[in-house]
């Protein structure tokens, strides 16, 4: 019955009645302190039940408090995340585990997160890390959203392999979903998906702040070559337009899914 449940839970990473979705990560706090758009409780209440969000990422005491103040949407679906850091390190890039699975499913979440920034040391702690978190989650019918960074400096010409057995790995230990950085450019998003653009679904990260039409373009190619959407902080956070802009989001992913349902609708037509 967990599988049901996981299945039933992870709809809520979606927009209803469809397979994709904008998920707002606000958990940047623990890393970088009060930031623009994410200061306070009551500026994210402004701004967090917007209908163009499919589904948010946080710590447990920011989900707590926008609980009680009553400022989540109830159709948003709540991933609590589970580890983290009170900087951004330079040697050792392992974040602690921060809070558990248990309380995970003791909050009502409808899922959890967690980062491994994979570094030449700590491949061995990441994949064991996956490996558990994964099946406490499942266990508990909690699905699992995994942000995958690659922090070794490898040539160009490597980066898209390397990156492509980071995912091939999470996928081999269970994970439902990833969360993975565009490449350096647009053309290499489909050879970064082929063999992803089913299950598990992956969400395309925002990354450092772009211009709107670049991210807009970046997200048509992620969403045409399969990826089940977004997964974007501080580009829609930092936005002073939010509202505007997570239309524009969805607006583009809805034709994108359209345009995808009407070429599977041709190749199953008789000849």
């Amino acid at each position: 019955m967990s599988y049901i449940g996981k299945i039933l839970r992870q709809k809520r990473f979606y927009f209803p009645n469809e397979n994709f979705g904008t998920i707002i990560p606000i958990d940047h706090g623990l890393t970088f302190g009060p930031m623009a758009g994410i200061e306070t409780d009551r500026e994210i209440g402004q701004w967090i039940s917007n209908q163009n969000i499919s589904a948010v990422i946080l710590h447990r005491g920011l989900l707590e408090k926008l609980a009680v103040n009553n400022a989540l949407n109830s159709t948003t679906g709540i991933i609590l995340h589970l580890n983290g850091m009170s900087c951004v390190s330079t040697d050792l890039d392992t974040k602690e585990l921060l809070t558990s699975v248990d309380h995970a499913q003791a909050l009502g979440a409808d899922g959890i997160s967690f980062q491994v920034n994979f570094t030449e040391l700590n491949t061995s702690h990441n994949l064991k890390l996956i490996a558990q978190l994964t099946e406490q989650a499942h266990r508990r019918g909690l699905p699992v959203l995994a942000m995958l960074y690659d922090k070794v400096d490898v040539p160009k010409e490597e980066k898209l392999p390397r990156m492509r057995s980071i995912m091939r790995a999470a996928v081999e230990l269970g994970c439902d979903a990833l969360k993975v950085a565009f490449p350096s450019s647009i053309i290499e998003i489909e050879s970064l998906m082929a063999g992803f653009n089913d299950k598990p679904q992956v969400f395309f990260a925002g990354g450092d702040l772009t211009s709107e039409q670049d991210f807009i373009n970046k997200t048509i190619a992620g969403v045409s070559c399969g990826a089940g959407g977004l997964c974007v902080g501080r580009n829609v956070f930092q936005n002073p337009n939010k509202d505007v802009f997570l239309q524009k989001l969805r607006f583009n992913m809805e034709k994108c899914a359209e345009s995808a349902s009407r070429e599977n609708s041709m190749e199953t037509l008789p000849a």
